[in-house]
């Protein structure tokens, strides 16, 4: 009985000190502190070179549809890697508006292209559609 009362009195104090140990390095933080700091930001040297959301390219730069490769289209949100993959299999197109004639193209998909028709452009096809369509797992 008393090697079992021993036992339980340094199981517990081992306990005890691990408990200890664990909330003792915890300290509160306080709003206040947190609001004191100083907020860094960041320049961009360029802004007109970023994306917006509604162009997903760079301001004064187009996707040429006969040239692009798939990944050309990766920032464009619902274009890739599907849709841009219907573009490039289905050129080389005289103008822009012809990728609207893309068969198997649903609603969605449409309404996207239409949305963004003035950041496309055509030009004489320079590139294979091998260079065009990255190997599989670059597109995912």
């Amino acid at each position: 009985m008393k090697h079992f009362r021993k036992q339980l009195l340094v199981f517990g104090l081992v306990i005890l000190t691990c408990m200890g140990m664990t909330f003792s390095f915890q300290v509160p933080v306080y709003a206040g502190e947190i609001l004191e700091q100083p907020i860094n930001s960041v320049q961009v040297s360029d802004p007109q070179s970023i994306p917006s959301k509604e162009s997903c390219i760079p301001i004064g730069e187009k996707i040429d549809l006969n040239n692009a490769n798939a990944l050309a289209f990766k920032d464009c949100p619902g274009y890739y890697p599907t849709l841009a993959k219907k573009i490039i299999n289905n050129g080389p197109f005289e103008t822009v508006d012809e990728v609207l004639n893309i068969r198997g193209l649903n609603l969605k998909q449409k309404q996207l292209l239409e949305d963004k028709l003035d950041f496309f452009t055509v030009s004489e096809p320079k590139t294979d559609l091998a260079t065009r369509m990255p190997p599989r797992p670059m597109m995912r």
